[in-house]
């Protein structure tokens, strides 16, 4: 097996893509963003195929491809019908503001984990409101650190 090289998709028309899918032999149904990715996926593994010690028959980079469509496939097809999660964040009118709030909850756990895990000397916060206290490390006149809040100092 040859490496194949890399398609200018945006000068594929679809039927034209779909041609050149079903002349190498992999599945030509879906979305157009669904094709681009699956054959883009096709030229991945042909040419890694083509670099391995080991190459693989045609039979299993097909197999390949097709449990490759069966899980990432499913998603990019899923994402073109509207079922992206992703896809009301980058709308227009999405309220950054009001997102921000109903997701503080788990920032500010995430924070708190985070802030643990880099320095586990500092206090636990998870059960104090960190919107109102901000937990530094500090050094005492012996070089020994101790917790202060920002509200000890002005």
């Amino acid at each position: 097996m040859e490496r194949l090289p890399q398609l200018n998709y945006s000068l594929l028309k679809e039927n034209a893509l779909r041609k050149k899918l079903s002349e190498i032999g992999i599945p030509n149904g879906g979305p157009r963003a669904l094709l681009v990715r699956r054959h883009t996926e096709w030229v991945n593994l042909v040419n890694a195929n083509c670099d391995s010690t080991r190459p693989r028959s045609k039979r299993e980079l097909l197999h390949e491809l097709d449990v490759w469509d069966k899980t990432q496939g499913r998603q990019i097809l899923n994402s073109s019908t509207g079922g992206s999660s992703t896809s009301s964040v980058m709308n227009k009118d999405f309220d950054g503001a009001a997102w921000a709030a109903s997701h503080d909850e788990d920032f500010q756990s995430l924070i708190a984990k985070a802030r643990r895990k880099t320095n586990p000397k500092l206090v636990d916060t998870s059960s104090i409101d960190e919107r109102n206290l901000i937990v530094r490390e500090v050094t005492d006149g012996n070089n020994q650190p101790t917790n202060e809040s920002a509200s000890d100092h002005p």
